[in-house]
């Protein structure tokens, strides 16, 4: 037969089992309550920490701001109904970069790398956001950054290919989308150079066909005419196909890699 139970002992466990439970339920609410506690100061540290960093890159971003409309201001045009940097303040600018402002070559680098859409003006919009887009602050890190960018672009046909097309926006009349002819004279031979004799021979051509304005020339198809037959300006195609002809014609006077038929498709 089995041992009888001693309903003392059995009581004594009952109540030992039940303090141990409410013991156990303590501690763990205590543990909750302390991780309760932990989670909000973690978050509450959290927010803090990000309204401190919020706080500071708004402050950051406020100063270099503000630097950059001081620096602006040393060079606006005070006069410019627009507020605008000027061509006196670009030559300025220039001679702080250690650039020639004669060289119609190197204020043309200096634009492409500022993003600018007009000849000769620099309004403060562009200026801030090609500052901060080249995290430039002063004239000691653009001067670094232009000789850089000349580089690029004297050392690459694609950088090259990107900064004569972009030449073509930047100079074109915003009326007729051409450039001047005058004006395409003045500038392609900076951009592409007189080593090759086809520019000279191009810009004495349309010397020719301005002193002669009355003889519409044979080969009119190449240029933009008004209706007295007076060439009003170089398209953007026109543009272009003069940069393909100096670089895919040998530069000998005969022609005799030209395509006549594919030049007209």
């Amino acid at each position: 037969m089995p041992p009888k139970r001693k309903t003392g002992d059995s009581r004594k466990r009952k109540v030992q089992s039940s303090e141990s439970n409410q013991m156990y339920r303590k501690n763990k609410s205590k543990r909750n309550g302390s991780m309760v506690g932990t989670l909000a100061l973690h978050a509450s540290t959290n927010n803090i920490n990000e309204s401190v960093s919020s706080r500071y890159n708004g402050t950051k971003a406020d100063s270099s701001t503000s630097k950059l409309k001081e620096w602006f201001e040393k060079y606006k045009d005070k006069e410019d109904e627009e507020g605008n940097i000027t061509a006196e303040g670009i030559g300025q600018l220039c001679k702080n970069l250690q650039i020639d402002s004669d060289s119609v070559l190197d204020t043309f680098i200096l634009s492409n790398l500022l993003g600018l859409s007009k000849l000769g003006y620099i309004s403060y919009s562009e200026w801030e956001a090609a500052m901060l887009k080249l995290s430039c602050t002063n004239e000691d890190n653009l001067e670094v950054l232009f000789q850089s960018h000349k580089a690029d672009i004297s050392e690459s046909k694609d950088k090259f290919l990107e900064f004569y097309r972009w030449a073509f926006k930047f100079i074109q009349s915003p009326e007729t989308k051409k450039v001047d002819v005058k004006v395409f004279k003045y500038v392609i031979p900076h951009i592409v150079g007189t080593e090759n004799s086809h520019v000279e021979k191009f810009v004495a051509y349309l010397d020719h066909l301005e002193e002669k304005q009355e003889e519409k020339p044979a080969s009119s198809y190449l240029f933009s005419y008004d209706t007295s037959d007076k060439i009003t300006g170089i398209n953007k195609d026109q543009w272009n196909m003069f940069y393909q002809f100096i670089n895919s014609i040998k530069d000998d006077g005969k022609f005799l890699d030209y395509d006549f038929e594919s030049s007209c498709e």
